[in-house]
C-alpha cells in the first residue's frame, strides 16, 4: 500500500502455526536508495518480492535493510533478501540487537523453556516432520552480518530523512523509525494495531512491558500522519494522543 511518495506498507500473509498471519514490512525509496525495514519470516522471500513489485520496486535493487529488532518474524528473511540482491545491501540494527541477528547469541526469546513448550503451540494435526524442522529453525535461526549500527537520534539522510528512535522493552535494543517527509512512524513491535487503532505491544511477547510502555514517550513529540505497526498494519488519526495514552497505561 503506497502511503506517500516513496514509502509503502507491505502486507505479507501466510499460514504460521496453523493459522493465517499477516505482517507489515515497510519499503522506503528514492532515486538512489531502496530501504527495506524488516524481512518477514524465513521462507517468505517470494511473498516479499511480490509485495515490493506491486509497489513498482524490484527487491533485487535493495540498497539497505533496517532491522527493528531480533525476533524471527523480522530477521527470518534476512539471508535470502541479501542473497537475491544485485549488490550487497547495508544491514542496519541497534548495537544491542546485533549479536543476536548475527547468530553469535541465541535469540533472547528462544529460551529452553520456550523450546520445551513448543509442541503445545502446534495444532494436533501438525506433522512430526514439520514440528522437528520448526524447532531446528528456532534453535539455528537464519542470520547474517550487521554492517552498520544505529543509535537513537541518528538520522539517515536518504529518502526524505529517517530518524532512529530507541524503543526498548519488546526486546532490549528495539528501535522505531520516523520518516520525515511523509510524517510516518514505523513502530516495529513497539506498538500494535487493532481495527485501525493503536494498541500496546503484546504483553506475552514483550520482555519488559513497563519499559516498553515508558519508551513510547519518545514517540509522542513527532508529528505523525500515519503509524505502521508490524502486527496490525496502518493507523491514522489522533495518533500522538493515542500513543500518549498507551504510554500512560490507559486503554485507547
Amino acid at each position: 500500500m503506497l502511503l506517500a511518495k516513496g514509502i509503502a506498507m507491505l502486507e505479507i500473509t501466510a499460514i504460521i502455526m496453523g493459522k493465517p498471519t499477516t505482517i507489515h514490512p515497510t519499503l522506503i525509496w528514492d532515486h538512489d536508495h531502496q530501504i527495506l525495514i524488516d524481512t518477514a519470516h524465513p521462507g517468505q522471500l517470494p511473498l516479499l518480492q511480490e509485495a515490493a513489485a506491486q509497489e513498482g520496486v524490484l527487491l533485487e535493487h535493495i540498497t539497505d535493510i533496517v532491522l527493528t529488532h531480533q525476533d524471527i518474524d523480522h530477521i527470518g528473511g534476512l539471508p535470502a533478501v541479501i542473497e537475491q540482491a544485485n549488490h550487497a545491501p547495508r544491514v542496519w540494527s541497534s548495537d544491542i540487537e546485533k549479536p543476536y541477528i548475527e547468530g553469535r547469541k541465541r535469540l533472547i526469546k528462544i529460551t529452553d523453556e520456550a523450546l520445551a513448550s513448543l509442541d503445545l503451540m502446534f495444532p494436533p494435526e501438525t506433522p512430526a516432520a514439520f514440528r522437528a524442522a520448526f524447532r531446528k529453525m528456532l534453535e539455528h535461526p537464519p542470520h547474517a552480518n550487521v554492517t552498520a549500527q544505529l543509535l537513537g537520534g541518528d538520522k539517515l539522510d536518504a529518502c526524505g530523512g529517517i530518524t532512529v528512535i530507541n524503543t526498548p522493552g519488546h526486546t532490549p535494543g528495539h528501535i522505531s523509525l520516523y520518516h520525515h517527509s511523509s510524517q510516518i512512524l514505523i513502530a516495529g513491535d513497539a506498538l500494535t494495531a487493532e481495527n485501525g487503532k493503536l494498541a500496546a505491544p503484546t504483553p506475552a511477547a514483550t520482555l519488559d512491558y513497563e519499559m516498553a510502555l515508558h519508551s513510547l514517550k519518545a514517540l509522542v513529540d513527532y508529528p505523525t500522519q500515519h503509524v505502521i505497526c508490524y502486527h496490525g498494519g496502518l493507523c491514522s488519526g489522533q495518533l500522538n494522543e493515542q500513543i500518549a495514552r498507551i504510554s500512560a497505561g490507559a486503554v485507547v
